[in-house]
């Protein structure tokens, strides 16, 4: 008789941090639920993607919508089915607090998020279709600019400004002339004209969510802020689509311009072939 598979529960008990860092966290754990033959059920219902929650002020939430549903794949548990609970790990199995490019677990790390951390469909085409329309065919340098509250919470990874960014983009247009097109990721919008005018090649997605009128005292005292702080409707499930949406098409560059932070692991890691080499200000 074919031995049923069990169903390892992967959840936070707390509000969780970014985008990328909760994906890091759950590759993690289901890299975990992988080896004890477990097949993850992936519960992001605590976390400060609840639409409407905010976990600096409001109660855990009672059975809300599940997030990760709304970007990803996966069998949904039967009712009355007991769940192993997997131990939360952020770093156990899969280590996001360094540089990913080249890193020699990746191969083992996407075998096992191709397998139970399958990206929805209307995602990827969204990404398809802006690659195949504006970026094919050309020699693309892809930006990663972080900016806002980061400097202030993770110092170790380094304290940018504008200009670092500038002066990076410039030192890589001058090694790889080849280049004639830059994609901009960026929370911070007051990046943007700066950048744009001073290489009018560059484009971004112009339908996102990012840092409009936010002081950065706010943003510092609230850096779960992108994930509640706006009034359109489905604003989480929205913010997780455009972070997997700008993330899928770094990883589609030819070159890439980041600094150590989640999305950029994120973009290293689901990067296609056509990624040559990634430079990291330091």
């Amino acid at each position: 008789m074919k031995e049923i598979q069990k169903t390892g529960h992967v959840k936070f008990l707390t509000q969780g941090g970014g985008f990328f860092s909760l994906y890091f966290c759950v590759l993690s754990m289901v890299i975990e639920c992988y080896h004890r033959n477990l097949k993850p059920y992936i519960d992001l219902k605590r976390t400060s993607f609840v639409e409407g929650y905010n976990p600096y002020f409001d109660p855990i939430p009672v059975n809300p919508e599940n997030p990760w549903d709304w970007w990803f794949e996966q069998e949904q548990p039967q009712p009355g089915e007991v769940m192993e609970e997997v131990e939360y790990g952020s770093t156990k199995n899969f280590k996001q607090d360094r540089q990913t490019w080249k890193q020699e677990d990746i191969p083992y790390a996407r075998m096992v998020a191709d397998k139970y951390m399958k990206i929805k469909p209307h995602i990827l085409k969204r990404a398809d279709d802006y690659y195949n329309e504006f970026l094919k065919d050309k020699v693309v340098l892809g930006v990663m600019a972080r900016g806002c509250e980061f400097n202030t919470y993770h110092p170790q990874c380094g304290t940018h400004s504008i200009e670092s960014w500038m002066d990076a983009i410039k030192g890589i247009k001058i090694k790889h002339p080849e280049i004639d097109l830059i994609f901009l990721v960026t929370e911070d919008s007051t990046y943007i004209p700066i950048i744009c005018e001073a290489y009018p090649e560059t484009l971004y997605l112009k339908d996102v969510f990012r840092r409009t009128n936010e002081t950065m005292s706010f943003m510092i005292n609230t850096p779960l802020w992108p994930s509640m702080n706006s009034p359109r409707e489905n604003h989480c499930n929205l913010l997780g689509e455009e972070c997997l949406t700008q993330v899928l098409l770094l990883g589609k560059c030819d070159y890439m311009l980041v600094k150590l932070c989640g999305t950029s692991g994120g973009a290293v890691f689901l990067a296609n072939d056509n990624l040559k080499d990634v430079f990291y200000l330091s």
